[in-house]
């Protein structure tokens, strides 16, 4: 809830770029698109990893077991680095509610998801809230 409460604090003073001026929504939504992307590119890299990684365990491992281990390894990290990276941009001049209700929404998801890492992503409601929220905002990233 920290980052929540410094993602606030930074987007109702108006802070959040480098140079604290307000991006217009097109600007935004370009740079946070890219932060998802790349954090979707890494994703999909450390699936690979941890699926190989996991060897001979992997005949042996429940599918619970399995989708916890990737809601934890991969999911959770991914969740968190979005919410700060996506934290430092300066939301457009009076989307700021709308930009802290997305970040609140995953962060939320995230302290869901690490009391039931096998739900992430889809059945984790505030994950869900997340993603239809950043759509209706034009954003793409993918939960």
């Amino acid at each position: 809830m920290l980052v929540s409460a410094l993602a606030i604090a930074a987007v109702g003073a108006g802070c959040g770029s480098s140079d604290d001026e307000a991006l217009t929504k097109a600007e935004f939504t370009q740079q946070a698109n890219a932060i998802c992307k790349q954090g979707d590119k890494e994703r999909f890299k450390k699936y690979v990893a941890l699926i190989k990684g996991r060897g001979a365990a992997a005949e042996t491992m429940s599918i619970k077991e399995g989708e916890a281990e990737l809601g934890e390894e991969l999911l959770i990290p991914l969740y968190q680095s979005r919410v700060e990276e996506l934290g430092d941009l300066a939301p457009p001049s009076g989307d700021e509610e709308q930009v802290a209700a997305i970040l609140e929404a995953l962060e939320e998801g995230i302290e869901e998801g690490k009391k039931s890492p096998e739900l992430l992503p889809n059945e984790i409601p505030a994950v869900v809230r997340y993603g239809k929220l950043a759509a209706a905002y034009g954003l793409k990233c993918d939960v």
